[in-house]
């Protein structure tokens, strides 16, 4: 679902607000674990009849990044490789990387759910700092990064796609993807955005090209914490196997193609 008739403004100390109209804001089905009322589109319930040019295939694409800043893994990437091949819920997965480069990425994402044709597309990211895994609620027109990419860009104040819309809501079930990954034991939580760095300008992009080309492609973003070995050095700072990282995606996965 596109968030119409919102605009990012800024406020003292630099961060970002979001000016909504209620109707848009309190319209946010299947927040609530109720994912027959989610919304895939603009307004556009599940299950309704859409206009696209092909049908999706019974497939998911996991993505993750590759290294960045001084980091020589990305916890992310190790993550869906090792899920790579595998069926969850009658779907075949198909896992890729891509680079940590603003545009780069996203027409990398795009690229691929135009090849690969995937029923469910669910990028993965690098959180540092976090004790969890992260399901990321909201896609945010905006590029405002506070370190460079792989290729030493570093936007401010951005728009990922000129006069798109403010925000998409992930078309994925959210807090059903937390519950499931909770069940298999694995530390999880809804996050209300993704960033505004490469993560968020990939999910933007999925999400903006499935709208546009009227797909009926599930979208969906999760951020993952660090390796134990990226901790090392990092006193205090939490960290997550890589085995337990793949455990919470599988299940998440799982329920996000529940019913398809």
């Amino acid at each position: 679902m596109c968030i119409a008739g919102s605009f990012p403004a800024r406020i003292p100390g630099g961060e970002y607000f979001f000016l909504l109209r209620p109707v848009a804001l309190f319209r946010e089905a299947g927040q609530n674990g109720d994912s027959d009322q989610h919304l895939t589109g603009c307004g556009l319930p599940r299950g309704a009849p859409v206009a696209r040019g092909r049908d999706v295939l019974r497939r998911v694409l996991l993505t993750g990044f590759d290294a960045f800043s001084k980091e020589t893994v990305n916890p992310s990437s190790q993550a869906v490789s090792r899920l790579a091949g595998e069926n969850i819920g009658g779907l075949s997965v198909k896992a890729r990387e891509l680079p940590t480069v603003f545009s780069a990425a996203g027409d990398m994402i795009r690229g691929l759910i135009d090849d690969l044709q995937p029923a469910v597309v669910i990028s993965c990211g690098q959180a540092g700092g976090a004790h969890d895994i992260r399901i990321e609620r909201l896609a945010v027109n905006i590029r405002d990064a506070r370190r460079p990419d792989n290729a030493g860009n570093k936007p401010v104040d951005e728009e990922i796609a000129a006069g798109g819309p403010a925000a998409y809501w992930a078309s994925v079930p959210t807090k059903d993807m937390v519950r499931a990954a909770r069940e298999a034991q694995i530390p999880a939580r809804v996050s209300c955005t993704a960033g505004s760095y490469v993560c968020n300008d990939v999910f933007y992009a999925a999400c903006h090209h499935v709208q546009v080309n009227h797909l009926s492609t599930r979208v969906g973003f999760i951020h993952v914490p660090y390796l134990p070995e990226q901790v090392v050095e990092k006193a205090r700072t939490p960290s997550m196997s890589v085995q337990s990282i793949s455990a919470g995606l599988r299940a998440a996965v799982g329920a996000a193609v529940r019913g398809l």
